[in-house]
């Protein structure tokens, strides 16, 4: 069942040293800072920065590597979420900013939500199941797309995918935007994120109201499915994690 599981991710600080080329970084700070109108001179000047011009310059221009805190501050700054800064994963858009300027100084554009994407680790210990929620990276939706979705009351996350067992719905490597389960009740069928022992995992599942039991099944038609029993349920050996509500990003397609 391990074969459709929630992959771990590398924080942001692995990430830059990785797979991110420095340059690209430095010119991606440069075109948000310009876009400001702001020279090195005024970003040093602000005390939350806490470096001279030329640590900005080496930034900018790749010789040093900026720390994520320091992305983060002048992400701020610059009026654009620090993924973009990071990854180039979006666009500077100043009618779209993630933060807005009044009297009492910087604050979140209420018009938008971030949803935070876990690194999930799962261990078993003195008979439990622990899960440990370390965030990694974060998106950002109008709160007006999440009402349309009829997303907006429930807890949202990005999970991402890993494994062929739900293809041609899930393809390996995809971001999923999943609501996290509370209640049972929420998720009795469709594509959901599933906890059985020690594994975390994606798979469509119906409901049996007679039995009390779940059948759980894979797109993906070379591979088994399988029943859930009650007991199985009453013992806490499974447990409906999430639904997956929709792909919000694919990197590439299988051919």
């Amino acid at each position: 069942m391990s074969n459709f599981t929630v992959r771990k991710k590398e924080p942001y600080n692995v990430l830059l040293e990785n797979e991110f080329n420095r340059k690209m970084v430095g010119e991606r700070l440069v075109e948000a800072r310009k876009s400001c109108g702001l020279s090195r001179e005024n970003v040093a000047d602000i005390e939350s920065v806490g470096v001279h011009k030329n640590t900005l310059r080496a930034w900018e221009t790749g010789e040093r590597e900026a720390s994520i805190e320091k992305i983060f501050v002048l992400a701020s700054i610059y009026k654009t979420d620090p993924l973009q800064i990071i990854s180039g994963n979006y666009q500077v858009n100043k009618s779209e900013y993630l933060y807005h300027d009044n009297e009492d100084g910087l604050l979140a554009n209420p018009d938008y939500v971030q949803v935070l994407q876990y690194d999930l680790t799962a261990s078993a210990g003195m008979g439990s199941y622990v899960v440990s929620e370390n965030a990694v990276a974060n998106f950002t939706f109008q709160k007006q797309w999440l009402a349309s979705q009829g997303l907006h009351n429930k807890q949202l996350s990005i999970l991402e995918v890993r494994g062929d067992s739900m293809e041609s719905t899930l393809f390996d490597g995809d971001l999923m935007l999943v609501s996290l389960i509370d209640d049972p009740a929420d998720a009795r069928e469709g594509v959901c994120v599933l906890r059985y022992d020690d594994n975390i995992f994606v798979k469509r599942i119906q409901y049996d109201f007679p039995t009390r039991s779940y059948n759980v099944t894979s797109d993906n038609k070379r591979y088994n499915h399988f029943r859930v029993e009650e007991d199985d349920i009453i013992s806490g050996r499974f447990s409906v994690v999430a639904k997956v509500e929709r792909v919000v990003q694919r990197l590439s397609k299988p051919i």
